[in-house]
């Protein structure tokens, strides 16, 4: 079975490019693996809980629960956006995983690609392709060493 790797960051585009992964992936009849890349220490949970600690041994427990509540508020939304992916997966009648790493695109790419994994394609979404987020020199970097086919996406212009 073909391993489809679909590449997003953990924003509010994050399902940007998935009905064309979904179809790609029903097409060559293969298994598709979502990637969120969060930036690094943006969902630490641990970290969050210590300096809520922190503010509550600073007696200043309204700060201290703002934290947890927003440490809180940042993992269910995580866990909606990936029930939801796999939900609209499970509807097109696909395998999916979902795979979160904290660290930058280019590294994660890299190690993922280096893991042994059977990936068939990378199809890097338009979060990921646009603004500063993968520069040209690190996407030629990785055409140039991966042995994999590399897909990249871009947002759709509208015309008026």
């Amino acid at each position: 079975m073909r391993q489809i790797l679909f590449v997003t960051y953990d924003g509010d585009s994050y399902d940007e490019g998935l009905s064309y992964a979904i179809q790609l992936t029903k097409t060559l009849n293969g298994c598709l693996n979502a990637v969120f890349v969060c930036r690094a220490g943006s969902t630490n949970r641990f970290d969050d809980l210590m300096s809520a600690i922190t503010f509550a041994e600073a007696n200043d427990s309204k700060s201290a629960q703002q934290i947890v509540e927003d440490s809180d508020e940042k993992a269910r939304q995580l866990d909606i956006k990936r029930r939801s992916l796999i939900d609209t997966c499970n509807a097109a009648g696909i395998n999916a995983s979902i795979t979160k790493v904290e660290e930058e695109v280019y590294p994660a790419l890299k190690a993922l690609l280096e893991s042994g994994k059977n990936i068939d394609t990378v199809l890097l979404g338009p979060s990921i392709t646009s603004k500063e987020h993968l520069s040209p020199r690190e996407l030629k970097k990785l055409l140039k060493t991966a042995s994999t086919r590399i897909v990249t996406m871009e947002r759709q212009a509208f015309s008026y």
